[in-house]
């Protein structure tokens, strides 16, 4: 973001505010540096969390296929004499 020393007379206006505003978030500690033991924390308990949201993604798409499967199963067995009906009427017989 910087260009330069310091130099933010390139940055556009929105940019400026941004820098401006993320500055004084520092100066009154509502950002703080991380040292390196809590950002290796902090980075596990990121991996944690994503891993444990893909196993419940997968549980939940498994649960929409099983669903899938037996709203067609239920489909089949209440229009199975009335599939096999249409089909011989088609054929003629």
């Amino acid at each position: 973001m910087f260009l330069g020393r310091g130099d933010t007379s390139k940055l556009e206006d929105d940019e400026k505010k941004t820098l401006n505003h993320l500055r004084r978030m520092v100066e009154t500690g509502h950002i703080v540096s991380l040292d390196a033991e809590q950002a290796e924390m902090a980075l596990r308990a990121i991996d944690w969390y994503a891993t444990w949201e893909s196993v419940f993604r997968l549980g939940k798409s498994l649960r929409n296929t099983l669903v899938l499967i037996g709203f067609f199963l239920g489909v089949w067995w209440a229009t199975n004499d009335t599939a096999a009906r249409w089909i011989a009427s088609a054929g003629g017989q």
